[in-house]
């Protein structure tokens, strides 16, 4: 039996998603909700997805959801799935306060089910082995580290493409601010 996943918001973060979950054997992406009825219409008709009306209808569907929503937004599905039993991936940044933090991961600890933040980074190649010549020595001790991540848009340019869809990341009360949401890889 496969494990269904849900999707509560699906912007371009949901596509990368389900693109990777759609090559893994015993995973099945089954329900969608977004605001966006066009997009909802498109992503579901795209990966053969039920299209939902809201969130409890997506966890109504699914042992797991993945919150890609902006962080504004993440709490009330969060909790609405932990106390449904349901698996919880929220994007990062988690939240965009550390009350909001405690309430998911109190909500999930509550229903006994797993709570995963999408720190991808963790598990980028170049990463890994940088931690892992820091683990053993290879590197000595180390007093500074810069990272630059590179981009491939400026802000401005990026936006005026994306549109009001999307603003949500240039701002800081929305989105935690640039620094919040790519340094919470760290």
């Amino acid at each position: 039996m496969a494990i269904r996943i849900g999707f509560i918001g699906g912007g371009n973060v949901s596509a990368g998603h389900l693109n990777a979950l759609s090559q893994i054997d015993g995973v099945q992406c089954v329900a969608m909700c977004e605001l966006d009825e066009d997009l909802l219409e498109d992503r579901c008709e795209e990966y053969g997805l039920k299209a939902c009306k809201d969130h409890e209808e997506v966890i109504a569907e699914s042992d797991a959801v993945f919150v890609v929503t902006p962080p504004t937004f993440r709490l009330e599905p969060v909790e609405a799935a932990a106390k449904a039993g349901v698996h919880v991936f929220s994007e990062k940044p988690m939240a965009l306060t550390l009350e909001e933090a405690d309430a998911m991961q109190a909500a999930c600890d509550r229903a006994g089910v797993v709570l995963q933040i999408g720190f991808n980074f963790r598990y980028d190649p170049l990463m890994r082995k940088a931690l892992e010549l820091k683990a053993d020595g290879t590197l000595g001790e180390v007093v500074y580290c810069w990272d630059r991540q590179v981009i491939r848009r400026a802000d401005t340019a990026w936006a005026a493409k994306a549109g009001a869809r999307d603003a949500w990341r240039l701002s800081t009360a929305a989105s935690g601010g640039r620094i919040f949401e790519f340094c919470s890889h760290k």
